[in-house]
């Protein structure tokens, strides 16, 4: 009996305990935590995975346990907007949370199942090649599959490092790939003797601390404001509040002609048709103020989260929306469950094109708060914007580390396609980002105030935009191809 306990307590440490401590620890590499150096360890243990002979139901538990606290830890925020906002008890949220962690796991992350055998009998040299490429095929499909969630890619963290001189060519996707493939490295036996590795480890993870040269080549100078008006959720959405909100607003804007105003994501308690939103373009057209800012807008009996030039009306429709929050994926398995949960759900349409907006001569392009994750949504464009304008209502969120999150991802998107990006956000963080990801100015969570400063625009289209994403989707492509036909080779 004791030997048979000492069994089980083993089996609970190996296949439960230690996925779940090496999943949970992914999301402090990224901000506001950035102890980059823990995405190593924690995919590390996947590589291990992968260099044991284990079974398959025994590998399946253990994926999904570090799936289960990759996401429950890494998107814990959430649990802030349920039971904060969602007016679910603490037992109801918590049970949400759960249920989605443990979707996201299956889908995401215990796949790996059936690239089992494709790993472990490949050619040695090519080993961490396919290990790198099954999981980036994985991030290619949280950015396609079921609307989409691409949030903490591994490429993320080398932002602000020697590595992010990569982000222009391969982007996010290109550099996820690379930390995939050194974490493989270390963890197996590629290279004889653990000293050299050592010594390997030392000078890629000093290099991690030097600075990235920027890029100078920049053309006309833009204007502009950033509001940040703070509005508690439950003033914002109440209609009775709608004089007091537009006085924050108008309190915080800069009333000059050449000063280019941005209000954050719909920031009324009231949709584009209302009548107060005639007021409010009367109002700027007679004061030749300039003001893009987010607004509900109904269309043929369908609700659209727009960004909007409220001058003229010319809008764009939010394209990517938040799973579970602005929309329900596969509605018929997950809506009843939902439903007896009691967790309210939003029934918003999207948007279908990217189209580019032109204010006082400058042409420019959208993301309201989800779309900036998305990486391929920006490639097929031709180069004539010269900025983006990114908003978002990260309130839902509170004080916890999905704003910080979010802005990572944002800074992510100026870096690869080589723009400025201005953020307005109803309580931050809003900010003026420049070209190479750097933070000009912003305004700290949880104030209210203004941001005036400038912009450039940059002449250039980056290589990532042109060439570059390609080479994230096919090198997990080729490289599978390659290791397939070597294998048939040996065979034969």
């Amino acid at each position: 009996m004791a030997l048979l306990s000492k069994i089980n307590n083993q089996n609970l440490v190996t296949n439960y305990l230690a996925p779940f401590i090496f999943g949970a620890i992914n999301f402090l590499s990224f901000a506001p935590f950035d102890l980059k150096f823990l995405i190593i360890v924690s995919y590390g243990y996947i590589a291990f995975l992968f260099n044991n002979y284990l079974s398959y139901s025994t590998l399946f538990i253990r994926l999904f346990m570090w799936g289960f606290a990759f996401w429950i830890f890494g998107t814990g925020w959430l649990i802030v907007s349920i039971y904060y906002y969602g007016n679910l008890t603490i037992i109801l949220s918590l049970i949400s949370i759960i249920l989605l962690s443990s979707f996201l796991a299956v889908v995401f992350i215990c796949p790996l199942v059936f690239f089992k055998n494709f790993i472990s009998n490949s050619h040695t040299r090519m080993r961490g090649l396919v290990f790198a490429s099954c999981l980036l095929t994985l991030d290619l499909l949280r950015h396609f599959l079921f609307g989409g969630f691409p949030w903490l890619f591994p490429g993320l963290i080398t932002i602000d490092t020697f590595y992010q001189g990569g982000i222009p060519f391969i982007g996010i996707i290109g550099m996820s790939f690379f930390i995939y493939y050194v974490t493989f490295f270390f963890v197996n036996n590629l290279v004889r003797g653990s000293g050299i590795k050592i010594i390997i480890f030392i000078i890629l993870f000093s290099l991690s601390y030097v600075d990235t040269p920027t890029k100078k080549n920049l053309e006309n100078k833009i204007d502009v404001n950033l509001v940040q008006p703070a509005i508690d959720l439950n003033t914002k959405y109440s209609l009775q509040s709608s004089e007091d909100i537009l006085a924050i607003l108008f309190r915080y804007s800069v009333h000059q002609p050449k000063i280019l105003n941005i209000w954050p994501e719909t920031p009324f308690p009231f949709d584009s048709s209302h009548p107060a939103m005639d007021k409010v373009r009367e109002y700027l057209i007679e004061n030749d103020i300039s003001v893009i800012g987010g607004s509900w807008r109904f269309e043929e009996g369908k609700l659209y989260n727009t960004l909007e030039i409220y001058n003229n009306g010319e809008h764009y429709k939010k394209r990517h929306l938040v799973p579970f929050g602005e929309f329900i994926p596969l509605s018929s398995l997950f809506k009843g469950l939902f439903d007896i949960l009691g967790l309210p759900m939003s029934y918003i349409s999207k948007g279908t094109d990217l189209k580019e907006l032109e204010i006082n001569g400058h042409k420019f392009i959208s993301a309201i708060c989800f779309d900036i994750a998305y990486p391929f949504s920006y490639i097929n464009l031709d180069n004539s914007y010269e900025f983006i304008v990114n908003i978002s209502n990260d309130t839902w969120f509170g004080g916890s580390y999905g704003p910080s999150q979010h802005f990572q991802i944002t800074r992510a998107r100026a870096i690869e396609l080589d723009k400025f990006i201005l953020r307005a956000t109803n309580d931050g963080i809003s900010a003026i980002i420049d070209n190479n990801g750097t933070v000009v100015d912003k305004i700290e969570k949880g104030l209210a105030g203004n941001l005036i400063g400038s912009i450039y625009t940059s002449p250039d289209k980056s290589f990532y935009s042109r060439i570059g994403w390609w080479l994230s989707l096919l090198i997990p492509c080729f490289i599978m191809f390659l290791t397939i036909f070597k294998r048939n080779k040996i065979d034969i």
